[in-house]
């Protein structure tokens, strides 16, 4: 029995020494234990610090920052991952962070932070400002309230955040920028009276997904705009009462679900095959559907359309609707042979826009108020005629641009800033309109080979025609009660016949032209000076009836151009024998300022003579 029990013994021994080895060595090695501590700002308890900066410098990886109500005036920089949390004390509300004239109030340069209810602020509402600047992943930012800032959240780089729960008002910027940001969940927020945008998505920010938020009162620019930043959802917002929407600029695969529009819309541009690849599903503008039509044609619009937009659609017919504060009433792109009669639209950036859309029929259309009546760009053969424009105060009351043989016939337009407006435009023709009350101009003319006749236009604040033009025919129009009535700058080679120009400050202005041909025309009882030509070269003035006005006639003339210009056989309001002396200056170069380049001249009084005026005034008409 004793040589068993140390038998035993001898063996448990053994095992003994092959184990303790083994679990000294699990001893010296121990799993760390995650450390995550919890620091307090402000309050009343022990050691609290007073400042938000230093508890982030005394944290670590993981820990929770509480920080209590009260006001702090600092900048902070979250470069560790940290739980950061504002706790209401009694009667006061959440913590007030103020970064004061600091362009960033919060910087967030580390992965997987939150920062939750705190109100944000740093003082001038610069661009330059933002109030949370993230230039890290998977962020959380909820319950806040940021205001008086230039950008309220900033993503850089920046993806995978949660961004929701929070109110971001009354900036100068914008309330949410994306850059290069993507995968970012952005909901539950109210964003609002911001100058520029509510959010924008830029520089490629992909696979961002807005969904019930309230956008609402941006002032100067689109409230969401999405700029070359394919493949987001936007989804179940309440967007209402912007300067403008939602604009999709060169962002395909964008889907656009189930949003209220209410005041403002949707505006699209980019490539055919972008415009093709976005996705419209069951949005309504003024609790009426937005139908957006891709390929298709032949149909006639439902009457019951709070916006229509065509893309690569033809033959449709769009008539007898009331569209009342949508973003663009009538959106076409690439789209022909349409035809938009006898609608009624109010307000919006522009009632009706077409882009490279031709031989389409508008007529018959009234549209009130807004920043823009009928738009044209890049866009052909179209017949505009008959509508009634009135009260655009941003954009022209009909305006062309880059678009040729368009015919703008028998419209109406109305205390508009630019009445009609043709930008870079040739061939078109401007045939019978009415244009009264424009803040700038009535008619504004920048092309070439276009044709103008028998226009009405009157009490324009500035002038009645505007022209920076070349070989255009200006025909049997009567302008009047303008501050001027034709303005010629830079022009050359065009045609002013049978015009009756009366009762403006000014009649006609040509200043740096050339050879320009003012025939038969009725120029008369305007308060300044019937014509005053400066700078200009080959002009012919001939057989005009040009009386009573005060006075008559100006020139100012460079020495090199003296013997170009022609005056003869106009009728002057009087009977004259011989000549018709008309005063004038002639400036004679002298140097050209090496600083600034500009010229200086000697400037002479000069005479300029009609050698063979008129005795009778010529039967033009009017």
């Amino acid at each position: 029995m004793k040589r068993k029990c140390l038998a035993v013994g001898i063996i448990l021994l053994f095992v003994g020494t092959c184990i303790i080895p083994a679990i000294a060595q699990d001893i010296k090695k121990p799993l760390p234990a995650s450390r995550s501590d919890w620091l307090y700002v402000g309050g009343s308890g022990p050691g609290n610090y007073t400042r938000i900066q230093d508890a982030i410098d005394a944290s670590s990886n993981g820990d929770t920052i509480i920080v209590y109500s009260g006001s702090y005036y600092e900048a902070i920089n979250m470069n560790k991952q940290l739980f950061m949390r504002g706790v209401k004390l009694d009667g006061q509300d959440f913590p007030i962070i103020n970064g004061g004239d600091d362009h960033t109030t919060v910087t967030i340069n580390n992965d997987s932070c939150s920062f939750e209810s705190f109100i944000v602020r740093n003082g001038p509402a610069g661009f330059l400002q933002k109030a949370i600047h993230i230039l890290s992943d998977y962020n959380t930012i909820k319950n806040c309230t940021i205001y008086n800032t230039g950008s309220g959240v900033y993503l850089s780089s920046s993806c995978g955040n949660f961004i929701y729960d929070n109110e971001i008002k009354d900036g100068g910027a914008r309330a949410i920028g994306l850059y290069s940001s993507c995968n970012n969940s952005i909901f539950n927020n109210n964003l609002h009276d911001h100058d520029n945008h509510e959010i924008l998505f830029s520089d490629n920010s992909t696979n961002n997904r807005f969904y019930h938020n309230y956008v609402h009162r941006c002032t100067h620019n689109p409230a969401i705009e999405i700029e070359q930043s394919p493949f987001n959802i936007i989804e179940e917002n309440n967007i209402s009462g912007n300067y403008e929407g939602l604009v999709i600029k060169s962002s395909k695969n964008t889907s656009v679900l189930r949003n209220l529009f209410t005041g403002d819309g949707v505006l699209v541009s980019g490539t055919l095959e972008e415009l093709c690849s976005n996705i419209f599903i069951d949005n309504l503008v003024d609790g009426k559907p937005l139908r957006y039509y891709l390929n298709q044609n032949g149909i006639t619009v439902p009457a019951d359309t709070g916006q229509v937009i065509l893309i690569n659609c033809s033959y449709f017919s769009i008539k007898n609707f009331n569209f009342i504060g949508a973003e663009h009433g009538i959106v076409l792109f690439s789209s022909s042979y349409n035809s938009i009669t006898d609608n009624t639209i109010s307000a919006g950036p522009a009632a009706i826009q077409l882009s490279q859309s031709h031989d389409n029929f508008i007529s018959g259309n009234m549209i009130n108020g807004g920043r823009g009546g009928i738009i044209l760009s890049s866009s052909n053969r179209n017949i505009i005629s008959n509508n009634t424009v009135q009260n655009q105060s941003k954009q022209p009351g009909i305006c062309l641009s880059s678009s040729n043989n368009n015919k703008i016939i028998d419209n109406v337009v109305i205390n508009s800033r630019i009445g009609i407006s043709i930008e870079s435009s040739n061939y078109n023709e401007i045939i019978r309109n009415n244009v009264t009350g424009s803040t700038w101009w009535g008619v504004r003319l920048d092309g070439s080979n276009n044709y103008v006749f028998n226009n009405v236009v009157s009490n324009c604040s500035s002038l009645g025609f505007r022209i920076a033009a070349k070989s255009t025919s200006i025909e049997q129009n009567f302008i009047s009660k303008c501050e001027t009535g034709i303005g010629f700058l830079y022009s050359e080679s065009n045609n002013i016949t049978r015009n009756v120009i009366s009762s403006n400050n000014i009649g006609m202005s040509l200043s740096v032209c050339s050879d320009m041909n003012i025939f038969n025309n009725h120029i008369s009882d305007n308060h300044d000076v019937g014509i005053t030509i400066s700078f200009s070269d080959n002009i012919v003035i001939e057989k005009n009836n040009i009386m009573r006005n005060n006075p008559n006639a100006l020139f100012t003339i460079r020495l090199l151009a003296l013997k170009t210009n022609k005056i003869k056989g106009n009728y002057w309001g009087l009977i004259l024998i011989g000549l018709k002396i008309i005063p004038g200056t002639l400036n004679i170069h002298i140097y050209d300022d090496p600083f600034t380049g500009e010229e200086g001249f000697l400037a002479l009084p000069w005479l300029y003579f009609d050698w063979h005026p008129a005795q009778e005034p010529y039967d033009i008409g009017g």
